[in-house]
């Protein structure tokens, strides 16, 4: 499903290249919520939560320090089409309650990827 067409399987190659950039940052999980985890045929974007818990500041700051920056993330979305819509850490899952639900109150899709779970991926 999530692969279903051409444009999907675009996002998705786009979404493996900023996993493995999360991952060698720290991160151990990430979250797919929107429109990408519908049987929407062409959704928009990827949009992403992305737990900050463990991510290592310092090689964030100095490696990709676009993410740090609104102007930055803005630019990311409209040219590689993934959505930083959140980031947050352990202390604030219940902020994942937003996303499981659309602007109508209906349930939507929420899929968490556990980064150090993908063999081979580093």
């Amino acid at each position: 499903m999530f692969g279903g067409n051409e444009s999907r399987k675009e996002k998705l190659e786009t979404l493996l290249i900023f996993l493995k950039i999360l991952k060698s940052l720290g991160c151990n999980n990430v979250y797919v919520v929107g429109s990408f985890v519908t049987n929407k045929e062409h959704p928009n974007d990827i949009d992403i939560c992305v737990d900050i818990t463990y991510v290592d500041y310092v090689k964030l700051k100095k490696e990709y320090p676009e993410l740090l920056h609104h102007k930055g993330i803005d630019q990311l979305k409209k040219e590689h089409k993934i959505h930083f819509a959140l980031f947050f850490d352990f202390a604030s899952y219940e902020l994942l309650d937003y996303f499981k639900k659309d602007r109508d109150d209906n349930a939507r899709g929420l899929v968490k990827i556990y980064l150090n779970d993908i063999d081979g991926y580093d």
